[in-house]
């Protein structure tokens, strides 16, 4: 009977349920955010001819400009286009002769830069707005010939 009295002590001992205490911790978080600057290509720039056959460029009748969004969180970077010199395809009959070539730039929202920019602009914090235009001249008389034509304006922001 004794054994039978400890054994029942002991179970209800283990079948009464203990009261837990609550307890809280806090968990701290940390990070860096970089100084980052991105270039978004849009929409593809398309070029067309002059009346006379000798400027080739996106802001004559019927051409457009490409389209790219700049999206910068702050410090020091510019914009800027890249010099072009030459097409990256070409008809044959073209391949002979030269074109002199001024890649540009416009930006509204975060940073600001006037139709025709070809030199570095700051850029401002958030999301700018940047249409590129691109156009060939042909000097003397020489005019493009017939075809297609590919050319490529490269948009930093460093």
């Amino acid at each position: 009977m004794k054994n039978l009295l400890k054994a029942i002590a002991a179970t209800a001992f283990v079948v009464v349920p203990m009261q837990s205490i609550a307890a809280t911790g806090d968990i701290p978080f940390n990070g860096t955010v970089n100084a980052t600057c991105i270039v978004n290509v849009g929409a593809n720039g398309v070029m067309t001819t002059s009346a006379d056959l000798q400027t080739f460029g996106s802001n004559q009748a019927g051409g457009s400009a490409g389209t790219a969004s700049v999206v910068a969180n702050g410090g020091t970077f510019n914009m800027s286009v890249d010099p072009v010199t030459s097409f990256d395809t070409e008809p044959a009959a073209d391949a002979t002769s030269s074109e002199t070539f001024t890649p540009s730039y416009a930006s509204t929202g975060a940073t600001s830069a006037a139709p025709g920019t070809t030199g570095s602009t700051a850029v401002g914090a958030g999301t700018s707005n940047v249409t590129v235009d691109l156009v060939a001249v042909k000097g003397g008389t020489d005019v493009f010939a017939a075809g297609n034509y590919t050319a490529t304006v490269t948009l930093r922001c460093e």
